[in-house]
């Protein structure tokens, strides 16, 4: 069962069997975890969102139906809480006003594992520098280092692929100009 899809796992889970949900929880807590605690400043905000992530996981199982990656929906359930704590602090997410600018940038991430793997290594010796970030482009840096393609960031953030591209191209520019990494 542990080869399965996350669609069809989420699928099983919804009728009754539970160690399907197991194995759903086990494949992707880490991922969701890191997402939502790069966006909250405190450990303990975090742990609730994580939790109430899943909760709304259990709540949704009956109702769930397969309309894209079950990552799709299990990081979209995440950013809405996400979404609802910031919004709850004050702290609405929007939309950054520079990923309207027309101003095209030099250099494209691609949905390869190995450009994956560059975000990831560039954010974990940055946190400081990501919480800097604009919120929108946070939030697709941290869905992209997190094995997420253009397609999937931009439908779970509703936005167009170009933009979702755009996000995810101007953090990394930020993140190597901080770090001080040359351009590739």
């Amino acid at each position: 069962m542990h080869d399965l899809s996350g669609e069809t796992l989420m699928l099983r889970y919804g009728a009754g069997d539970a160690d399907a949900f197991d194995i759903l929880y086990l494949r992707y807590k880490d991922a969701i975890y890191r997402f939502i605690r790069r966006q909250c400043r405190d450990q303990e905000t975090a742990k609730d969102l994580f939790q109430d992530s899943w909760l709304g996981v259990i709540r949704g199982r009956f109702r769930y139906r397969v309309q894209a990656k079950f990552t799709t929906y299990l990081f979209t359930v995440a950013r809405n809480r996400v979404i609802d704590c910031q919004r709850a602090q004050g702290r609405i997410m929007g939309a950054d006003p520079s990923d309207h600018d027309p101003e095209q940038l030099a250099g494209e991430p691609h949905d390869e594992p190995a450009a994956q793997v560059h975000a990831r290594l560039l954010i974990e010796r940055s946190h400081a520098v990501v919480h800097a970030l604009p919120p929108a482009q946070r939030e697709a840096i941290l869905m992209y280092v997190e094995g997420l393609g253009l397609a999937e960031i931009a439908e779970i953030t509703q936005v167009s692929a170009e933009t979702a591209r755009s996000r995810v191209r101007r953090a990394l520019l930020r993140l190597r100009q901080e770090l001080g990494e040359e351009e590739s």
